[in-house]
């Protein structure tokens, strides 16, 4: 616009303003909106008009859409939404903070793997920058437009009209925040310059800016939590972190989960959670969970994360080895512990397979809540709760990798002191009389017994008979005979020594809420730990790709 009609563009713009608001008053309704989207005014190509939108702060008419954690917008600032702006008034400068932590960055906040992530489809290669712009009047006004001190282009527009203008930014150009483990991060300051009328020899054009807008895409953070009792390099020892980490992708694994009941352990999420998603500037996340944790998980999500977190989105979910239909392992442990509280309670044996499942499980709280009785009374709660927009993925392992029946010199190197032959399996099956006889062939390794017990029983069952401890001595103190007896499978059932394979799966249970579910085994041992190894994690590596492009931040 020339600088002679400024007068009357100020007048005529009064006018609109005054004009629009009598008209509005008259009609009880906003004038010139969208039926199908009230909220935002209509572009009307008539010059000097003035619509006030309800979405923004700012004087123009085009709707900005929603700031989230991969668009941010700048929609104030001492040259935004100003009067018609021209070059001896000082250049357009708009700053741009993104608080989203996308991946390492240099000293300049400009990312080191770039190329990298966007070859493996997990990072967009621009950044989208969107610029509303007022009365351009080519070909005589040259507008230019600068990012971070590189020229991008010049604004396109015309006469006393608003026009949207786009402009694809390399993302190695743009400036991104590190992790703040304390906190949000510090954001990152992009700037855009909007050089006014370059070529005229005196100031002649003006122009002016209501708001601008980055967007990009790129892959959510993934967070692994571990079950309880073990070290925080539990993600590490088999090389799963090692993977996402030659991807370059961000992932937090320093949960570790106490060895607790489930309710508790998910309240725990709770508090911990959006603290630690805080620190990456996302509001959408990738869980995988090992064992014990996957339920702790879904204690979480069925129970907070959707009354307390409603703007958190857990994308997927992924279990890793989790006892979803408990484990026998949990119920022999379970009869135990509730036997040896009576003084007057005593085993008809002391079986071996007693000795290992105390040494693989520990006697503590969690044990009640991984009993095959208590995950059916959890199910039964818990899945009709569980997030229907969340990609649920289950995986599971057989230690068995010759699928031989039974756990050889080389299965698992979990459990060293489980494999060792300083405790050979004499008459194991006699030992085992109580009730839970597989009648297998066993193996020369203790391993092999919790193996066998999950092969081969459903569920395990505690019974007492009241009788004298030596019938001979008559005026001895009587007790109960504790006897534990299995409730046999109808087949053979793969498991990791842990816990089986249908468990592991969900199957009957959350199969119905799955996307993937699979199992790994032949070729390769894997136990109840090495399921968290290099092989797995690239396969689990695909399932969140996939469910990042279909509802994430990869759309």
């Amino acid at each position: 616009m020339p600088k002679i009609a400024r007068q009357t563009f100020q007048i005529t713009l009064l006018i609109g303003i005054a004009l629009n608001t009598v008209v509005a008053l008259a009609q009880r309704q906003p004038p010139f909106f969208d039926e199908a989207h009230p909220e935002i005014p209509i572009i009307v190509d008539t010059p000097y008009t003035y619509f006030m939108s309800k979405i923004h702060s700012g004087s123009g008419p085009i709707w900005q859409g929603q700031a989230s954690d991969v668009k941010f917008i700048a929609d104030r600032g001492a040259t935004l939404d100003t009067h018609c702006r021209f070059r001896n008034e000082g250049q357009i400068e708009i700053e741009i903070p993104i608080t989203r932590v996308v991946g390492e960055v240099d000293n300049n906040g400009k990312l080191i793997h770039a190329q990298k992530l966007i070859k493996s489809g997990l990072l967009s290669s621009t950044v989208s920058l969107e610029i509303p712009i007022y009365d351009v009047d080519l070909p005589k006004e040259i507008d230019e437009v600068w990012f971070n001190g590189v020229h991008l282009g010049d604004l396109m527009g015309g006469d006393g009209i608003w026009e949207l203008n786009r402009f694809a930014i390399p993302i190695e150009q743009v400036k991104f925040p590190q992790r703040n483990h304390t906190g949000v991060p510090q954001p990152a300051i992009n700037t855009i310059t909007i050089k006014i009328d370059t070529i005229s020899t005196e100031p002649t054009w003006c122009t002016s800016v209501d708001w601008a807008a980055l967007s990009f895409k790129t892959m959510s953070p993934i967070i692994l939590i571990q079950d309880s009792d073990l070290d925080e390099d539990f993600f590490n020892r088999y090389g799963f972190t090692k993977v996402l980490q030659q991807k370059h992708l961000l992932f937090d694994n320093s949960i570790n989960m106490a060895v607790n009941t489930i309710k508790d352990n998910g309240m725990i999420l709770n508090n911990y959670l959006p603290q630690l998603i805080e620190s990456f500037g996302a509001d959408s996340i990738h869980l995988i969970v090992h064992s014990q944790s996957g339920l702790d998980a879904r204690e979480y999500l069925a129970n907070y994360q959707p009354q307390h977190h409603e703007n958190l989105t857990v994308l997927s979910y992924t279990s890793l080895g989790t006892p979803h239909n408990g484990s026998v392992l949990a119920d022999v442990v379970m009869h135990r512990a509730m036997a040896i509280e009576n003084e007057r309670t005593r085993f008809q044996d002391s079986p071996l397979f007693m000795e290992t499942a105390v040494q693989v499980s520990g006697l503590n709280k969690q044990i009640p809540d991984l009993t095959t009785s208590a995950t059916a009374l959890f199910n039964l709660m818990n899945i009709p709760r569980l997030p229907s927009n969340s990609m649920i993925n289950t995986a599971a392992a057989d230690v068995d990798s010759n699928d031989n029946g039974q756990i050889d010199r080389n299965q698992p190197d979990e459990y060293p002191e489980l494999r060792t032959e300083n405790q050979p399996l004499k008459n194991i099956d006699n030992q085992m009389a109580m009730g839970i006889n597989t009648g297998h062939q066993h193996s020369r390794f203790v391993v092999d017994v919790p193996y066998q017990l999950l092969r081969h029983a459903t569920q395990a069952k505690i019974s007492y008979q009241y009788q004298q401890a030596v019938p001979s001595q008559p005026n001895q103190t009587r007790h109960w005979l504790a006897t534990i007896a299995d409730i046999p499978n109808p087949v053979p059932l793969k498991n990791d020594v842990m816990v089986t394979v249908p468990s592991a799966q969900g199957e009957d249970s959350i199969t119905h809420h799955t996307t993937n579910t699979t199992h790994f085994t032949s070729g390769s041992s894997k136990n109840h730990a090495s399921i968290a190894d290099a092989d797995v994690a690239k396969t689990v590596l695909i399932w969140l790709i996939d469910s990042e492009k279909n509802t994430g931040d990869l759309q």
